[in-house]
């Protein structure tokens, strides 16, 4: 299928009054962005008609011409370089070159929560499934846990070489998993308050991580063009993609967990893995993409240049997911650095591996159940 009937470009417009550096595209509709920039604010975008959705985003205005800008939320005194709705589009944090973290309620913009304590610039965020905490990492190598709530740091995990550019908390809330400029990817015990293990195997900077849904699966991409994937159970790399045309900018698994989709600044992938195959590859020109989201069978992508954005819409219906349709990948074996060096004053244990050797049983005793119980050990003013 080509890729000028799959891929549409829904709008572009200009979004800053200065370079844009970040994007975030809601969880709820996908039709609502967060865009921080150089001019240290934070815009709040709806895209088509606004005056449609005015009834279920009552704080949502529009001027005499109908421009997308919903509201723009100001406190930063520095340039935004990381942005992120929570789960329901409700609050968005931003964090800024100062180090500073900013939370706002979007029906009450003009009022903000600050929490502070890094050193340096934040370069992502993330909210915490359950409760009301959010995680940062920062150019200080340093990953952050913050309780909303209490306003302040609740634990500092160091043990980066480098700045930490992504980081993800998992679907049951128990682990978060940071990517580093140095090419290591860190998995933290949140329960435990402590580094479960660490990944090498990549050639280069991590840009992505992505945890799987449904399984105990990891997956993660770099400035080495790849995308590998880990199992958390053995705590090894199970499988890894042929290398793309660019560095791998975001991840998002599937609605149905069967498939992954790669983007880079010219292209997007559909990946299978164990074994590894490209299942359907587009060449694309949305520039530097920036977010990805997947909704009723449409996945929806976010690029930045100078100080505009785009957006674009990729219809999945027209995309193979069918391995039966695509050709394998050459397979690749993990080299020894691709194995987890886990902590020696590490107690906390993985689940029980009784996976046997067919690839079909190892891959369906990985599906569990994520949503469990779980406590944060806390350590306050960190």
């Amino acid at each position: 299928m080509s890729s000028a009937t799959t891929v549409t470009k829904l709008d572009n417009f200009i979004a800053h009054a200065a370079q844009v550096n970040c994007v975030s595209i809601g969880k709820t509709s996908h039709r609502f962005l967060a865009t921080g920039g150089d001019d240290r604010k934070v815009n709040i975008w709806t895209l088509g008609n606004p005056s449609a959705r005015v009834v279920s985003m009552p704080w949502l205005l529009c001027d005499s011409e109908c421009t997308p800008l919903a509201v723009t939320l100001s406190g930063h005194t520095t340039a935004v370089e990381a942005v992120k709705f929570d789960a329901r589009d409700q609050v968005v944090l931003a964090g800024s070159s100062s180090g500073t973290l900013k939370l706002w309620n979007v029906d009450q913009p003009k009022k903000s929560h600050t929490l502070t304590g890094h050193k340096s610039n934040i370069r992502c965020i993330d909210f915490h499934p359950f409760g009301e905490f959010v995680a940062s990492g920062s150019l200080d190598t340093n990953l952050k846990i913050w309780d909303i709530r209490r306003k302040g740091c609740i634990q500092t995990y160091k043990g980066h070489a480098d700045a930490i550019n992504c980081l993800q908390f998992s679907p049951d809330g128990h682990w978060v998993v940071s990517g580093s400029e140095d090419g290591v990817i860190k998995l933290w015990d949140l329960t435990a308050g402590k580094l479960l293990t660490e990944f090498r195997g990549h050639r280069g900077a991590i840009s992505t991580v992505e945890f799987h849904p449904n399984e105990f699966l990891l997956a993660t991409g770099a400035a080495d063009r790849l995308v590998k994937f880990w199992d958390l159970e053995s705590f090894r790399c199970v499988s890894t993609s042929q290398p793309e045309a660019s560095t791998i900018k975001c991840l998002v698994f599937s609605d149905d967990g069967q498939s992954i989709y790669s983007g880079g600044n010219d292209s997007l992938r559909v990946h299978g893995w164990e074994p590894s195959v490209c299942l359907d590859s587009f060449s694309t020109s949305w520039g530097r993409i920036k977010d990805m989201a997947e909704f009723n069978a449409k996945l929806f992508v976010s690029s930045v240049h100078r100080d505009s954005i785009s957006v674009f819409m990729v219809d999945l219906k027209q995309v193979n997911h069918d391995r039966r349709k695509a050709k394998p990948t050459v397979p690749s074996v993990p080299s020894g650095d691709e194995r987890p060096i886990t902590s020696s004053k590490d107690q906390s244990q993985p689940p029980t591996n009784t996976r046997t050797s067919s690839k079909q049983q190892q891959k369906e005793q990985r599906i569990t159940n994520w949503f469990v119980p779980f406590v944060f050990k806390s350590n306050m003013n960190v």
